[in-house]
């Protein structure tokens, strides 16, 4: 019997997706405050600094929270054992049967990220509500957050499809 493994969450890694989506806010909402100061009403571009400063503490109080939570809930974290693997995130914990699983995992995109991603069988893709039709052409669903644990997308690909293989191959006596 092989012990499961558990994959935690990187500190590092959250904080800086963290710090990126929230850059990536803030440009946004810079850019709204130029839009609807030119075109809807000065008072906007009157009182920029002071919406962008808040939008910015804000933010900042995301990061170190997302990066706490990180570190004290141990989420997002992959679980894995000789029956599956459990993916448990923010929204939740989702198991997976390695029965369930076509092919092999392997690396997809997510918003221009890698992320570890697979194919149900069609018994699984009926339990799950999921279409053919409706999914990607390479994968049924992914692990969204691979960047944000401590192993790379590419060694998590690895690590499933050798448990995966050791799953579906009959335990020799030893």
């Amino acid at each position: 019997m092989v012990a499961p493994v558990t994959i935690l969450p990187s500190p590092r890694s959250v904080l800086r997706e963290s710090a990126l989506a929230s850059l990536v806010f803030i440009g946004g909402v810079a850019f709204i405050i130029v839009f609807l100061g030119f075109l809807v009403h000065a008072w906007v571009l009157y009182h920029a600094w002071s919406i962008l400063a808040w939008s910015v503490a804000g933010f900042a109080c995301y990061c170190t929270l997302a990066t706490v939570c990180t570190l004290f809930l141990r989420v997002p974290r992959v679980e894995i054992n000789s029956e599956g693997f459990a993916t448990i995130g923010a929204a939740g914990r989702r198991f997976r049967r390695w029965s369930e699983i076509e092919g092999d995992f392997a690396i997809g995109r997510f918003f221009m990220r890698p992320a570890v991603v697979w194919r149900l069988t069609e018994e699984a893709r009926k339990t799950a509500g999921i279409q053919k039709k409706n999914s990607p052409p390479d994968h049924d669903e992914t692990i969204m957050f691979s960047t944000e644990l401590s192993l790379r997308p590419a060694e998590l690909v690895k690590l499933l499809n050798q448990w995966k293989q050791n799953a579906s191959t009959p335990n020799e006596p030893q």
